[in-house]
């Protein structure tokens, strides 16, 4: 149904000043609709916590971490997702092909699997892939590896509407999580897959200092599965040391705006990994996120309305 306010009866007189707050209020609400937490951000909280505390924050999204699901309940922690008002952006994550958890090929398969059936059951709309380190790998063999379980899994998920990302992370990560650092590298491997329902998460934490990154966004924005917002400390002190967006020095509104002109509508999620932050009341520092994520709408909406 139309909005009255952009369609008025006719006959009426309206202002273009009388419509346009109007119009700002709904693309704030349409900004609003597009943001999840990760559960990642609120470690200390349970699953039943995130699932109350997020909903009644008016988040839209909940981007789920599979530590925080039972292994041997996994259907129940599943229907209680399905039950609240929250959509789910992403499942994270699945991966670990080259043998980082000691774990064999196939039983990597067997897990990721197991992972994407329960992202149809949540109705999530991308399932995050990290596929470890290179380890005692000649870097081909790691690729090769990757290669075949993202077209195992993108051929899996083809009668949903789950997008497989795969997720390149900086080198702070080399030794423990992937071999995948840059869009360069993850574009690559992506065209050699060759599957339309497999992308990359876009993290900025990972990202942000890609040469050329708005050339290179510009020209991959359909192939983003999910985008990931934190900041950057500089110098990050571990691996656990982002900050929450607008802390750092990521330019985020104007990685934002070359998203948002390329045509990305899809989930913004705040994943905020932090020793210190971790340590705060999870109550305020999602309140700090949701505002932070409203300032940033803001900012991004006021350079890209007309003038």
């Amino acid at each position: 149904m139309a909005n009255s306010a952009s369609s008025p009866a006719s006959g009426d007189s309206v202002s273009p000043a009388s419509v346009e707050p109007a119009s700002a209020e709904r693309r704030a609400a349409r900004w609003m609709a597009r943001l999840s937490i990760n559960q990642m951000t609120t470690p200390r909280w349970s699953l039943e916590e995130d699932l109350e505390h997020y909903a009644a924050a008016g988040i839209a999204g909940i981007g789920i971490n599979w530590q925080k699901f039972d292994d041997d309940a996994a259907p129940s922690d599943a229907a209680r997702v399905r039950e609240s008002p929250l959509r789910v952006s992403s499942l994270g994550w699945c991966g670990g092909f080259t043998g980082c958890s000691g774990q064999s090929f196939r039983e990597t398969m067997l897990d990721a699997r197991r992972k994407l059936r329960v992202a149809r059951q949540l109705g999530a709309s991308a399932l995050v892939v990290i596929p470890g380190p290179q380890l005692t790998h000649i870097r081909s063999h790691a690729a090769r590896l990757t290669m075949d379980a993202l077209r195992e899994l993108a051929d899996a998920a083809a009668e949903s509407s789950i997008r497989i990302a795969v997720q390149p992370m900086h080198e702070l990560f080399r030794r423990g999580w992937t071999f995948l650092h840059t869009l360069e590298d993850t574009l690559a491997l992506l065209d050699r897959v060759k599957r339309l329902n497999t992308g990359f998460c876009f993290g900025a934490y990972h990202l942000w200092k890609e040469p050329n990154l708005t050339s290179v966004l510009q020209q991959a924005i359909e192939r983003i599965a999910l985008v990931q917002l934190s900041d950057w400390r500089e110098p990050p002190r571990c691996e656990n040391d982002r900050l929450v967006p607008g802390d750092g020095c990521i330019p985020l509104a104007s990685i934002l705006r070359t998203l948002e002109r390329g045509g990305y509508r899809g989930w913004y999620e705040i994943e905020v990994w932090s020793r210190d932050l971790w340590k705060r009341d999870h109550g305020d520092l999602m309140d700090l996120c949701r505002q932070r994520y409203q300032q940033l709408g803001a900012e991004v909406q006021r350079s890209l309305s007309p003038a």
